[in-house]
């Protein structure tokens, strides 16, 4: 499947977005599971941008293709990072 928008640097953006789900698929070993995928991207990028502080944040996402920086930043509250709530605890009674 081809996408284009006839803007290069969004087509871009969006050839590199599903290369990367596709590399999380792979190493899942999934087939084609853009939505599973997406939602494990979405939460390790929210985890990672809530707990980093306000200016390592932003320099991350400054190196993440544009459509993957409106997710990292989608409702961020930088005024509330970073969350020091991790608790290792938590993440292994999952």
């Amino acid at each position: 499947m081809s996408i284009t928008t006839h803007v290069s640097t969004l087509d871009n953006s969006i050839h590199k977005t599903i290369a990367l789900l596709a590399d999380i698929e792979k190493q899942f070993s999934w087939e084609e599971k853009r939505n599973e995928s997406y939602a494990i991207l979405r939460s390790t990028l929210r985890a990672l941008r809530d707990r980093l502080p306000v200016e390592s944040a932003v320099h991350f996402a400054a190196q993440l293709p544009l459509l993957v920086q409106g997710i990292y930043f989608e409702r961020w509250r930088p005024a509330t990072t970073p969350n020091n709530s991790f608790s290792y605890r938590f993440w292994r009674t999952r």
